[in-house]
């Protein structure tokens, strides 16, 4: 009798308003024996838990080791994501064996190991975590400075702080009466605002030169879509100098020693480059950085044959926003026709889908429905990345509502502009977020959007995750309205009764939007008797069913090769086709 062991794989899934999992920080230890293996690990807790210490903390969203490596960092944000501190733990904190929970007294004589807030940030709206985060050498003098990223000003800027914690350097045990001061008073000495302005830090790298004091980061001072390269002088805050071309959205990463970098360009009609630099210096100043071209790792070119590329537009909406849009022209364009049109749609925050950037193989689902005689249409509305604190908050409390609005009067728009838009033949498609706009579209606005596929959408933000979720619609018990109001199954009854206008592409084993949130708007169709149509992917997980319909942003890698996708839609006798092969090669 043989047994069969089948792998099982268990996903901690918290919705809107449940309980969230308990986090906390431990140290592994262990040492390298003379074959270079792994020996001895011991595993060591904190002495007192971070939920005791800081009881309002729910996520423990980033960590990290000092420069001398003898304290940790650590950023903690409470349930609303309105609270982040910067924390530092003595490696002492770490022991073994596990001490019993400590009881909070109303006083406290702290043992010699040290927890010291170094920074506290607030927010009205709420808190982008990022990771542009450097410390410098704490000095003599037990002053500890370090670059940090704030959005306090609404857009993400860098500051310079320096925060006293001499109780961390040199082993004096203070007496202190209270919990709070222990751990929760950040002394703060100087704070100085390194850039400025209304355009945003992107907040993924840092590259910091200790030696000449240059910070190297970065930003859209540009444009709002061009990604460039900056340096700053922590010498002299707020002169900022654009290291890279205009014209151009570039990705770069530095060696260490920031003496060379590598960057990859393009533009909307450019392919990707990808080059090599040095960096020299004539003084300390940014003015005296200087880029010397190594050579290519991938030279400029031109595509085989004809390529068709997209064109940028801007447009300030009636709320006063400046929005921008990106249109695919048909392949067969000719001057004075109108051409049934597809808007390719995300909406929700942290994506931009329109920039400067060459449209390439992450767009392909783009391109062959503009090679099929398609207009294609991206947009993006407000609430989307890269736009400041303030754009972005919009969306608070009310996703669902103003992108959706957003995307009607730009698309109008584009219309009435361009001329070639056949505002009687419209289909909308998206993924994830953009499927879950794609059927408020077709439910809110049936006399625009003709069509409608969704591709593995939410329909109930209940339904959705915790962090996700109440980042942008608080709890469920503070915004019941707003609840209500962005979801899907509140306008069923508004959904067309025409037969072929609706699509529903969800993968069963989809581990983000669960098909959980598909049944229960299948339900809800069935319920109140309107038609719809469903392709369910059997083995389809969240990313691997976007790959396979559509590529909305570019976070997603390139489109695997094993991969096929075909969809028709027939305007004419409302008939939408879509296939999907996958080869599990």
């Amino acid at each position: 009798m043989g047994l069969t062991f089948m792998e099982v794989k268990d996903y901690v899934f918290p919705r809107a308003g449940t309980p969230n999992s308990k986090s906390n920080l431990k140290m592994v230890q262990f040492r390298l024996n003379e074959n270079m293996q792994i020996a001895d690990v011991d595993t060591l807790e904190l002495q007192y838990p971070l939920s005791v210490m800081f009881p309002w903390m729910e996520y423990l969203v980033r960590a990290g080791w000092t420069p001398d490596s003898e304290h940790i960092w650590v950023q903690l944000l409470d349930r609303r994501q309105q609270r982040l501190e910067l924390v530092l733990l003595s490696v002492d904190n770490f022991t073994e064996p596990p001490p019993n929970m400590y009881n909070v007294e109303n006083s406290l004589n702290p043992p010699t190991p040290a927890v010291q807030v170094i920074y506290t940030q607030y927010s009205d709206i709420w808190i982008n975590v990022n990771d542009l985060l450097y410390f410098f050498p704490v000095s003599e003098n037990g002053e500890l400075r370090f670059v940090w990223a704030s959005e306090e000003t609404g857009f993400r800027h860098l500051y310079l702080i320096t925060a006293q914690v001499s109780g961390l350097t040199n082993g004096v045990e203070e007496t202190l009466e209270r919990m709070e001061s222990v751990f929760l008073q950040p002394r703060v000495g100087q704070k100085i605002a390194l850039t400025s302005g209304e355009w945003e830090v992107l907040g993924r790298c840092l590259w910091v030169d200790p030696d000449r004091q240059l910070v190297y980061f970065m930003g859209l001072r540009e444009s709002p879509l061009e990604k460039h390269l900056y340096v700053v002088s922590l010498r002299r805050p707020g002169e900022v100098r654009l290291l890279t071309r205009p014209g151009y959205s570039y990705s770069v990463d530095f060696n260490k020693e920031c003496t060379m970098f590598v960057a990859v360009y393009s533009n909307i009609q450019k392919l990707p480059t990808c080059q090599v630099f040095r960096i020299s210096h004539t003084d300390w100043t940014v003015e005296g950085v200087t880029l010397t071209p190594v050579g290519y790792l991938l030279e400029p070119s031109t595509p085989e044959g004809e390529f068709y590329c997209p064109e940028l537009y801007t447009h300030q909406i009636s709320s006063g926003d400046l929005l921008y849009a990106m249109v695919f022209k048909p392949h067969c364009f000719q001057p004075g026709i109108k051409y049934p049109t597809v808007l390719n749609i995300y909406g929700g925050p942290e994506v931009q889908l329109v920039s400067n950037t060459f449209k390439g193989m992450r767009q392909l689902r783009m391109h062959m429905l503009a090679a099929q005689g398609y207009c294609v249409v991206a947009i993006d509305s407000r609430g989307s990345q890269h736009r400041g604190l303030l754009f972005e908050s919009h969306l608070r409390g009310r996703m669902g509502t103003v992108e959706l609005e957003d995307q009607v009067e730009v698309l109008q728009w584009l219309a009435d502009s361009l001329g070639f838009i056949d505002m009687s033949r419209v289909a909308i498609h998206g993924w994830s977020y953009g499927g879950y706009l794609s059927l408020m579209a077709l439910a809110q606005h049936p006399e625009i959007f003709k069509i409608s596929i969704a591709g593995a959408p939410v329909t109930s933000w209940t339904l959705y995750d915790t962090g996700y979720t109440e980042r942008y619609m608080d709890l469920p018990e503070n915004n019941q309205q707003g609840y209500r109001t962005g979801s899907i199954l509140s306008y069923v009854h508004q959904f067309p009764d025409d037969e072929n206008r609706l699509l529903i592409i969800h993968g069963l084993i989809d581990e983000n939007v669960h098909f959980f949130h598909t049944s229960q708007l299948i339900a809800a169709m069935i319920k109140a008797g309107k038609p719809y149509q469903l392709q369910r992917i059997k083995d389809g997980e969240h990313s691997t069913s976007a790959h396979a319909f559509t590529e909305l942003n570019e976070g997603y890698a390139d489109m695997p090769m094993h991969m096929h996708t075909h969809t028709d839609i027939d305007f004419s006798s409302n008939k939408i086709t879509a296939e999907i092969v996958t080869d599990n090669r």
